[in-house]
């Protein structure tokens, strides 16, 4: 009897209900608190019916319990650093990155006719919002329990937080990533690709001009820089800026790439072909040469990869390997 009677309710429940307890993990008695987590302003104007006054409980409460995890993760770590650490946790980007991974995007009422608000950070509020309801709910423990199994161990990882400086002044921001050929693990230890530019909006002339940066920090007594577009003094170098992933493709797939007029011009003058291609992909050896003058010829460079250890590839990839075998080099 207890079974059909769970049935019936299941049936009887809203998908926005469902959706609550498979976020939430545990049934509520008190689904209005959530109904109300869930509402933006653009819909209900009346504080008693939107999320802004649980998204104000709920920020005060996320600061507190990563305030504590912080603390008790690094015991010799000073003030400064646990301040900085703590911004990177709870910013307003990142809460609303992680908002969005949960699912509360499809999840947040707002109104849909306001374009601005689909590409705004509303539903790192709605992640506020939604602790509030919690805590209102059950109570601190269980809340803060839920924060760190939910959003800190799944989402924010400690070890790669470290090594971002928000306190950057530079006008220009490059990231030098490894470089992997053929293969998720195959690393081309040679070189560091600048494959990831950035700078502050209110700098940005245009996504083009920021490509056509020159990678190199010019003297500040060089006077061609003050009327250059290219050439620049304030940039920096993210040192461990992550991973650049290219021609992770079958050999006819390479070469389709590169005859692209857009790609390598110099490919159609004279072309490797999918047979060699594919041998210096059995030889774990770069397609092309990215030491030579853009003038000379490069194809064939030779520069031998090497397998890498799938700890230090992107999270995603070595607990999801099964995924990708056919593209991991055994």
């Amino acid at each position: 009897m207890k079974r059909l009677y769970q049935l019936i309710f299941s049936f009887r429940k809203s998908e926005f209900e469902k959706s609550v307890y498979m976020l939430i993990g545990y049934r509520t008695s008190k689904m209005v608190l959530f109904h109300t987590a869930f509402n933006h302003r653009s819909l209900k104007e009346n504080p008693s019916e939107n999320n802004e006054r649980m998204e104000f409980l709920g920020d005060a409460i996320i600061s507190s319990v990563v305030a504590e995890y912080l603390f008790k993760k690094y015991p010799y770590k000073g003030e400064g650093f646990l301040t900085e650490m703590r911004s990177k946790m709870v910013n307003r980007q990142q809460l609303n990155h992680i908002a969005i991974q949960m699912g509360l995007k499809k999840m947040t009422r707002f109104n849909k006719l306001d374009g601005g608000l689909k590409s705004s950070q509303i539903f790192g509020n709605t992640l506020e919002a939604l602790v509030g309801a919690i805590y209102l709910d059950k109570q601190y423990e269980f809340t803060k329990k839920w924060i760190i199994e939910k959003m800190i161990q799944p989402y924010l990882f400690m070890d790669e937080l470290e090594q971002i400086d928000i306190n950057i002044k530079n006008k220009i921001i490059f990231f030098k990533q490894k470089v992997f050929y053929y293969k998720l693990n195959l690393e081309l230890k040679t070189l560091r690709w600048i494959g990831t530019k950035a700078c502050k909006k209110k700098h940005l002339k245009s996504p083009q001009w920021l490509r056509n940066i020159k990678d190199k920090i010019y003297p500040k007594w060089r006077i061609d820089i003050l009327f250059s577009e290219k050439k620049y003094n304030d940039i920096f170098f993210v040192e461990n800026g992550g991973w650049h992933f290219t021609f992770v493709k079958k050999p006819e797939d390479i070469e389709k790439k590169l005859k692209s007029y857009l790609h390598h011009r110099e490919y159609d003058i004279d072309p490797v072909g999918v047979d060699k291609i594919r041998n210096l992909i059995n030889l774990k050896s770069v397609i092309y040469d990215h030491r030579v003058d853009q003038t000379q010829y490069k194809f064939g460079g030779g520069q031998k990869l090497e397998k890498i250890d799938l700890e230090f590839l992107p999270r995603y990839i070595s607990s999801n390997k099964e995924k990708y075998l056919d593209w991991l080099e055994k």
